[in-house]
């Protein structure tokens, strides 16, 4: 059975160090996700996350060229993020 990612404000949240030390690919990809979700370009956009050996692979469509690669900046900028293969389509809307 799989269960959802920890949120911050549940009892079962640990922060994670921001140098990048010590982190699997799941909480990379909640601090990933979490980073995207607050970031004005990136918000209600549906966006599929995926890391791999903190290689971070963002999949999915956004309705302009500006939202993926802002989607793909706030990748890069994650902390403990190794390499970002940006596979989103652009698709107006």
């Amino acid at each position: 059975m799989a269960y959802p990612p920890p949120f911050p404000n549940d009892g079962h949240w640990r922060p994670v160090p921001t140098n990048g030390a010590g982190r699997d690919d799941f909480l990379l990809s909640v601090d990933v996700i979490d980073r995207l979700s607050r970031h004005p370009a990136t918000d209600g956009t549906r966006i599929a996350v995926d890391v791999r050996n903190r290689v971070v692979i963002l999949e999915g469509t956004v309705p302009s060229s500006q939202t993926r690669v802002a989607a793909g900046d706030v990748a890069w900028r994650t902390p403990g993020v190794f390499d970002v293969a940006n596979l989103l389509r652009v698709e107006p809307r």
